[in-house]
């Protein structure tokens, strides 16, 4: 995906020390899951190519999107494996994290397969993404780690308000 905004989420472990980032790209279409930065020695930093998309598509409960990608693993050596991932539309409901309460949230239940066998499977299973109207992703949820927004700047609007 050329052009778009680009943004990076950077997570942390409990002593502070950086983990992990992932990169995304927001276009009108929607937010794509571009890349995934490791800070620790494993796993190797990843590409997915085309991006995946993590923004909801519908706003009607049980709509779904399925995608194939490559993910290519770039540490010693480049591996490159097929995926299929799987966005359904699981429920509208209020969230409520520290950056405060949003109603009427589209969560993606967002399901990744690998379509060859591989042993290490590091993105394999189901994820939750909370989406708040007019504001992006507000919440998100793995088998491995989960997050929700604290704070962010929309043009002149903050989140939330001082």
């Amino acid at each position: 995906l050329a052009g778009g905004t680009q943004f990076t989420l950077t997570y942390y472990d409990s002593l502070g020390e950086e983990s992990w980032q992932e990169v995304f790209v927001q276009k009108e279409t929607g937010l794509y899951w571009r890349s995934f930065i490791s800070r620790i020695t494993l796993p190797a930093n990843i590409t997915f190519n085309p991006p995946l998309p993590v923004t909801p598509m519908s706003e009607k409960i049980g709509a779904v999107e399925r995608v194939e990608s490559t993910e290519s693993r770039n540490d010693s050596t480049t591996t490159t494996l097929r995926i299929r991932v799987e966005n359904e539309i699981d429920a509208i409901e209020d969230v409520v994290v520290a950056a405060g309460k949003f109603s009427n949230c589209i969560r993606v239940k967002m399901t990744i397969i690998y379509t060859e066998p591989t042993e290490r499977p590091l993105f394999a299973g189901t994820s939750y993404w909370w989406f708040a109207r007019g504001v992006g992703p507000v919440k998100f949820l793995t088998a491995a780690t989960g997050g929700e927004l604290e704070g962010a700047t929309l043009g002149n609007r903050k989140i939330p308000p001082d």
